[in-house]
């Protein structure tokens, strides 16, 4: 598993090309890819492949 995290107040565009294509690439290798707001704030993006 991986995840990326920060505070910082991001863009209106959170979803952009970027994530979307992360979660196309992922999905064909049987992966998984969440991406969201944190409630402390920030912004959290987790991939997970699997063995």
């Amino acid at each position: 598993m991986i995840t990326v995290s920060d505070n910082g107040p991001g863009t209106e565009d959170k979803w952009g090309r970027g994530l979307l294509g992360l979660r196309e690439r992922l999905a064909l290798y049987g992966g998984a890819f969440d991406a969201g707001p944190r409630a402390e704030g920030g912004w959290r993006v987790r991939a997970v492949l699997s063995a």
